[in-house]
């Protein structure tokens, strides 16, 4: 996959929790659970990341 801010190639990956990630709004106190049910297995979350920018993408 290439980045899609400088045109890398990404390394593909997963980010890894003992939870549900959650989405926190700046400037809220209460987040939402990602729907990623179908695809958030063993407690890891597909994704991809780029070395020069230092972004992450996830497939939720």
């Amino acid at each position: 996959m290439k980045c899609p801010y400088c045109d890398s190639e990404m390394e593909e990956g997963a980010l890894i929790s003992r939870m549900v990630p959650q989405w926190l709004k700046k400037g809220e106190k209460k987040g939402l659970f990602l729907d990623c049910k179908k695809n958030f297995a063993n407690n890891e979350l597909p994704a991809h990341r780029c070395v020069k920018c230092k972004k992450v993408i996830l497939d939720v």
